[in-house]
Parts: structure tokens; C-alpha cells; sequence
């Protein structure tokens, strides 16, 4: 199995970027980086974003496109990649410039187009194109695979070594470009005949423990246990944070104990070990924490967050929120499992639920670490972040043990190095980073995290895993894991003076 790896982490973050470069290229892929103006949600926005790609460098090949600005920096485009496209309808912001239940139509599609510009609509997924990150912000990160587009006469170029420009543009609802980019330039080898593989999983330290995230996706392995129960016993955690363990539309209307019951003897007969599992249910649907340790309830049972005024339905709605106390070998560790409404865009009504059951499970969890001894603290869930962050930083605010916030675990898939935690092959959505594990970085330090994707794994480490290259597919999510040490406390004290220092 070869060690080479993509140039770039695909985050969203830019720290890992030559200073000065927007466009650039290893075997597998094309990276481009997008500043704007303002701050926006990509693939959900009442504008569209467009990267036009000329992949040979040449005005006079594939669509022609004119600068607004004149001159002769024209593009001869044979890829385009759309965010937000218009697609037969009116994207027109409502008076008052809130958004409505659902936002703008979103998404992201692409056209490819031949030597004479003769366009070919595409649906993202036969591009493999995505953007990072999720939530609105100012500046993305593009990263667009140069082994998958198929049967089409731009998919030779862009795995052809050569010389290629691109340039950013964003168009309102009838077309007409507002803003664009100057020039990309970048150079490219010849690309990969497939994409980049890994291998294993992390080894865990001795001395760690590993926490796994994952929403399993409407219940699915009470129907078909074989692929999460693979992927866990590889991961092989101490602590797994679940959400939508419940089937949809079902209703359980037995006792949070009974529930957790239930939850513990699918673990115990499908992830078997040298340990029983214990399980942590509320009233909350479909969230559950499990673990291989002792574990005691944190907190209330349910916790309500105030719907938007302008809303529908009850005042009062329950949060998909579970936390409890877990016995762990490094000390008991406080970990709630959150779900945080699904949907929409900046401004938009789910946005808005997502900023009350932030703040409403954030009193509740805060309220009860601080009643608790315990020696770290963990966050981790489907966050949904796809119109603004705040919720995630409301979460994280002063939950760490010394008053700071908790830090963000940087996960990566093995392999193609990518944040990304969502991908739908039947959306009109991009992949997407909507998961994360928070945990107190004052306390504990962060050994390793991983993104479980199993289809960026080589066939060699599947077999030895026990996995199948599709088990990850079970769900639309995919599985964030981090590993924790305690904090020499020596050191934490030593941080702490410098930070105050400074």
C-alpha cells in the first residue's frame, strides 16, 4: 500500500495552505480556496456560487466566459460546480429577511462542457465535489476529485497533467453575476487512477480512552445489526454517543430504564467483549449513550427548549439530549449525546431551534458537571450545522473544567484526509460536516480522532478489520472518534500561567 496522501486537509480550515495560494492540485485532487465578502451559507443561499474550471487553460475551448471586468483574462470553462443553483425557481429573500421553514432551495450540481461548449448536466456525485465548512461563513474551501467524472471529454483533461485556471463567481436569482473572483492559477500532475486508501483505524493508547459519535440513521441496525456492529467492534471504543437509535415514526413508550435495557442487549449480543455494556436513555427520541464502564445518569430526564415565536406547534419542545456520568479507567468523564434540529439555512427556522436547544441543553449539562466529580468533559453528536456555528460555540461555551470552552476534535478519515461526516449518494447536497466531538481540552489531552469511513480504507486493512468496504454506508453519517489521555496536571497548571501571562 503506497504512504502517499493528498497535499491538503480537507477542513475548512486554511493553516495547512502555502501562503498565498488559492488553487492547487496533487494526484487526486483539485483544492481551491474561496474568500467573499460577506458571510453566507454555500449550498443554501439566495444567491449561487459558481467555480468555473478551465482545465486546459485555453479561452478558445469549452464555454467561453468573459470577465466583468474586460480584458483578456476570458476562460474557455469545461467544468462548472454550483452551489445553491437555480433550478426553476424564484430564489428571492422574504420581506423582513428572515428565512422561512426550510430556507432557500439549496444544494450543489455541476455541467461539464465539450471542446465546442455544449453543456452536460451533472449531478454532484459524478464529480465527487464538496465544501467546507458547512455552516455560513466568508471563506471555503473547495475539493474536487479527479478520478470519478466518467464518459464525458473534460474527465480526460482533468486527469491530465497540464496548466489550469479558474475563477469564482456569484449570481442572484436571475442569473446576473453580483460578484467574482480574480484569476486561479494552478498546475497538476497526472491523477490517480482511484482514490487515495488507508490504513487502520488508530491504535488506541494504553493510556487513552476513545469515544465514538454516530447517528445510525432512523434506527437501522434494529433491522440490519451487521455493518454499525463491525464498524464498532474495529473502532473499538469505550464510550459510543448515538443518535436516532429510534425507527422513525415509532414510538416507545416504555421507561427510559427498560429503553436502555433494550439498547444494552443489542451491544452485548452484537458487539460482544470482555465487558457488558451499559446504556443511558431519557425520554429525548432517539439519543443513548453506551459504554463498556459503569454509568450513572447526569441531569434531568428531559430537557425543553421555547420554539420560535413564529413557529408552529407547542411552546415547550424536548431537546435530543442525553448525558450521563461514565466510571471510566482515567476517572469518571461526563459525555452527553445531543441531536440538534435537522434542515435549513441561515436565518431560517430550524436555525433558529437549533440556537434555543443550544442554549436550553447547555444550562442543563453545565448545571449538571458542575454538580458532578468528574475529570473531563465530552460533547458529541449531530450538530446540523448547516446555516450558522453559533450553536456549537453556545454548546462549548464554559464547559470545560477550568471556566474555557471545550475544543472542537479536528476529525479526519483515514485516507482521503477529509473532514466531511454526512454524504447522501440521493441528495441534491454536497457532503458535509454536521458531527463533532467536543471535550475539555484543560483537562484532557486529544491522542488521536478519526472520521470511520470504511470506503476510504485499503482491501488489505478491511480484512483484517473484519470490515466491508460498504459498511459505513449504513447510515447517511459516519462514526467521529477521538481518543483522550488525562492532563498531567503539572502542565495544565504550567498553560494556564503562560496563557494568563500572555
Amino acid at each position: 500500500m503506497s504512504s502517499a496522501k493528498p497535499a491538503l486537509v480537507f477542513d475548512g480550515r486554511f493553516d495547512d495552505w502555502p501562503r498565498g495560494t488559492t488553487a492547487l492540485a496533487d494526484p487526486w485532487f483539485l483544492y481551491f480556496r474561496l474568500s467573499l465578502p460577506t458571510v453566507v451559507g454555500l449550498q443554501a443561499a439566495y444567491t449561487t456560487t459558481e467555480l468555473l474550471i478551465d482545465l486546459d487553460a485555453d479561452a478558445g475551448t469549452g464555454r467561453s466566459v468573459e470577465s466583468r471586468a474586460g480584458g483578456d483574462d476570458a476562460l474557455g470553462v469545461e467544468l462548472s460546480l454550483r452551489f445553491a443553483p437555480r433550478a426553476g425557481h424564484s430564489a428571492v429573500r422574504p420581506p423582513g429577511g428572515r428565512s422561512p421553514r426550510g430556507g432557500p432551495p439549496g444544494g450543489a450540481a455541476a455541467v461539464a462542457y465539450a471542446r465546442d461548449g455544449s453543456p452536460t448536466k451533472l449531478a454532484h456525485q459524478q464529480v465527487a465535489f464538496a465544501a467546507l465548512p458547512t455552516h455560513a461563513a466568508d471563506a471555503f474551501e473547495l475539493r474536487v476529485a479527479r478520478h470519478v467524472l466518467q464518459r464525458h471529454e473534460a474527465a480526460a483533461r482533468l486527469r491530465a497533467p497540464g496548466r489550469g485556471r479558474a475563477k469564482f463567481r456569484r449570481l442572484d436569482a436571475d442569473g446576473v453575476v453580483v460578484w467574482e473572483s480574480g484569476p486561479l492559477f494552478f498546475e497538476r500532475p497526472a491523477a490517480a487512477a482511484t482514490a487515495p486508501r488507508a490504513g487502520a483505524f488508530p491504535v488506541r493508547a494504553d493510556d487513552a480512552i476513545r469515544i465514538m459519535s454516530i447517528n445510525v440513521r432512523r434506527g437501522g441496525p434494529l433491522e440490519e445489526p451487521g455493518p454499525l456492529a463491525r464498524v464498532v467492534a474495529a473502532a473499538d471504543p469505550d464510550i459510543v454517543l448515538l443518535q436516532e437509535w429510534d425507527q422513525r415514526g415509532g414510538r416507545d413508550t416504555r421507561s427510559s430504564p427498560a429503553r436502555a435495557a433494550s439498547l444494552a442487549r443489542w451491544f452485548d449480543t452484537h458487539v460482544p467483549g470482555g465487558r457488558p455494556w451499559r446504556a443511558r436513555r431519557s425520554q429525548a427520541h432517539g439519543v443513548a449513550i453506551v459504554a463498556r464502564h459503569e454509568m450513572s445518569p447526569l441531569g434531568p430526564e428531559q430537557v425543553l427548549f421555547p420554539t420560535p415565536a413564529d413557529g408552529s406547534g407547542p411552546t415547550l419542545r424536548p431537546v435530543r439530549y442525553v448525558a450521563a456520568r461514565v466510571d471510566t479507567p482515567l476517572g469518571p468523564v461526563a459525555v452527553a449525546s445531543i441531536h440538534l434540529s435537522c434542515c435549513g439555512a441561515p436565518g431560517s427556522m430550524e436555525d433558529r431551534e437549533r440556537a434555543a436547544q443550544a442554549t436550553a441543553l447547555h444550562a442543563a449539562f453545565r448545571a449538571a458537571v458542575a454538580r458532578a466529580d468528574v475529570g473531563m468533559v465530552v460533547v458529541g453528536g449531530d450538530f446540523n450545522l448547516v446555516g450558522e456555528v453559533h450553536p456549537r460555540n453556545v454548546i462549548a461555551a464554559s464547559l470545560d473544567l477550568d471556566g474555557s470552552a471545550l475544543a472542537v476534535a479536528p476529525a479526519l478519515a483515514p485516507g482521503d484526509r477529509a473532514a466531511t461526516t454526512w454524504r447522501d449518494p440521493h441528495s441534491r447536497f454536497s457532503p458535509s460536516q454536521l458531527d463533532f466531538l467536543l471535550y475539555s481540552d484543560a483537562t484532557a489531552v486529544l491522542q488521536a480522532a478519526f472520521v470511520a469511513d470504511t470506503a476510504t480504507m485499503s482491501e488489505t486493512t478491511l480484512r483484517r478489520a473484519g470490515l466491508l468496504r460498504d459498511d459505513a454506508a449504513f447510515s447517511d453519517h459516519l462514526g467521529v472518534v477521538i481518543d483522550l489521555r488525562r492532563r498531567d496536571p503539572r502542565l495544565a497548571a504550567t498553560g494556564a500561567r503562560e496563557a494568563a501571562e500572555h
